[in-house]
């Protein structure tokens, strides 16, 4: 498993979330949510 790049505690009425990738370097990225210890969306990013 990777290093955790980024985390953030959201609110209920969190309808977006924005990712502060500028610093990240090029390459493959797991995007996870996860509520209350199970991962509730999981998806790629891959930043050129």
């Amino acid at each position: 498993m990777g290093k955790s790049m980024f985390n953030q505690k959201l609110k209920n009425n969190t309808d977006e979330i924005i990712l502060p990738i500028a610093k990240f370097t090029k390459g493959n990225y797991i995007v996870s949510i996860v509520a209350d210890g199970k991962v509730v969306f999981s998806d790629k990013l891959i930043k050129k």
